[in-house]
């Protein structure tokens, strides 16, 4: 589902909330690394109350995209870097795909692309970047009296997400509370890290994984979708980190009253409402906590009429199309992937 602007922002009830003057005092300062085509789409219902930072090596797009900041004033700030984010600061490639959304400081894998047909994988040239570290754009910046970026942040660079975040460890020590980052499952691009080593390298930084967005599988499509069903490959996700005040990660520093309400808005962007509500517990005991579960549960509200009506639409659509049954059910239920498991449900 789309997201609204500035839903949250605006919202009267919300605005009631200490939550809301702490966030017009001191926006979120959010971090978006790989920022093309647009600014993470999860922060619109707070955009107004979010201070973005956002990397993207590509200068012309980073110059589109501040034109369209300038015509539509989303964020309450918005700062772009066209540079490269690693682990070190050089000279290096930069490898351009048939599509340039997949462009990455490594190389796609030929046999992976070959495989499994990923024609938008495809090399088409290389260009020469330089790259820096994060903590090192941050410590410039924190000169100029800019202290908060990266409260939280999502990675999406294509392989690179890992050298990124052995940059980042002064930031993820200090600042960081939440981690949106694509992870990969084999290696679309050559040798890069996966998943596992990703988590790991979160761990010790105090941070643990909750879950994730976007999952996206990958088969060499010699079964029909239309007519028939199989198992396929994991492909790449987008994994959620928090820096969870409660999980017994001996890495994890005590959290102050401040980080833990700036924990609660991240996890309410990303609709972990249930911890959200765990956090809210943890920091008021007064008539706040009631306003601020009121709150919550408003924005989790999912009506059991409007969950009915897209059941009756999903009929009327197979109906119209019997022979795409199978992939309207199937795109139904990705639909609702991630949200709650009912599996431990008792209803009484």
């Amino acid at each position: 589902m789309k997201k609204v602007l500035n839903q949250i922002s605006d919202d009267s009830e919300f605005q009631q909330t200490s939550i809301f003057r702490e966030l017009t005092e001191k926006p979120l300062g959010f971090i978006d690394i790989g920022a093309r085509d647009e600014i993470c789409e999860m922060l619109i219902p707070l955009a107004k109350n979010v201070a973005v930072l956002g990397f993207e090596p590509d200068k012309s797009e980073c110059e589109r995209i501040m034109q369209q900041e300038k015509k539509n004033g989303y964020w309450h700030s918005l700062m772009l870097e066209s540079c490269a984010l690693s682990n070190r600061m050089a000279a290096s490639c930069m490898y351009k795909m048939a599509v340039p959304t997949n462009d990455s400081l490594r190389n796609t894998n030929v046999d992976v692309v070959n495989r499994y047909n990923m024609e938008k994988f495809r090399k088409i040239g290389t260009e020469e970047v330089q790259t820096n570290t994060l903590d090192q754009v941050l410590r410039d910046l924190a000169g100029q009296g800019i202290k908060n970026y990266g409260e939280f942040i999502k990675l999406d660079t294509q392989g690179t997400e890992y050298e990124i975040l052995q940059g980042a460890k002064n930031t993820l020590d200090d600042i960081t509370l939440g981690v949106i980052c694509e992870v990969s499952f084999f290696e679309v691009y050559q040798k890069q890290k996966l998943f596992s080593d990703v988590d790991i390298l979160l761990r010790n930084r105090g941070f643990s994984f909750y879950g994730f967005t976007d999952l996206m599988l990958r088969s060499g499509k010699r079964i029909s979708k239309l007519t028939g069903k199989g198992r396929e490959r994991y492909l790449y996700a987008d994994a959620v980190f928090f820096k969870d005040p409660y999980a017994g990660n001996s890495h994890v520093k005590e959290l102050s009253r401040e980080q833990k309400i700036r924990l609660m808005v991240i996890s309410l962007l990303l609709e972990y409402y249930d911890f959200c509500i765990e956090l809210a517990e943890d920091v008021w005991k007064s008539q706040e906590l009631e306003c601020v579960i009121t709150y919550i549960k408003k924005l989790s509200f999912l009506d059991p009429m409007d969950t009915a009506l897209e059941v009756k639409n999903l009929l009327l659509n197979v109906e119209d199309q019997l022979g795409r049954t199978n992939l309207e059910v199937g795109n139904f239920i990705k639909s609702k992937y991630g949200y709650f498991d009912c599996d431990d449900w008792v209803d009484n």
